[in-house]
């Protein structure tokens, strides 16, 4: 599951971050490892959202000014000759005009 962070230069340290973090608790005996692994989770996501806050320029304010912020946020993933319908998507392809890439907010593995 973290091998797919080190696709892209982007999330390459944060692919390195949580390699650490999951093989701590792969040493850690079964019984335990649930409650890690959810606190590594919370943890992963506690710093996504103080960067998207920081991003923002919402760290200070109220809970209400960092939710509309945050609702006008999007995540979308690169398939890369993903096999999505023709109509209503914006399509595009790399600099030799050779790999076909689509957008999508679609849920699930590219």
């Amino acid at each position: 599951m973290v091998t797919r962070f080190f696709a892209r230069e982007e999330t390459k340290a944060l692919g390195v971050y949580m390699q650490s973090l999951f093989q701590s608790v792969g040493e850690l005996p079964s019984y335990l490892v649930p409650t890690y692994f959810d606190q590594c989770f919370k943890r992963i996501y506690s710093l996504c959202m103080e960067h998207a806050h920081k991003l923002l320029g919402t760290e200070e304010k109220g809970d209400l000014q960092k939710m509309l912020a945050l609702s006008s946020l999007q995540f979308v993933g690169i398939a890369e000759g993903g096999a999505l319908p023709a109509g209503g998507f914006e399509f595009s392809f790399d600099e030799n005009g050779k790999r076909f890439i689509s957008y999508s907010i679609a849920a699930g593995e590219f």
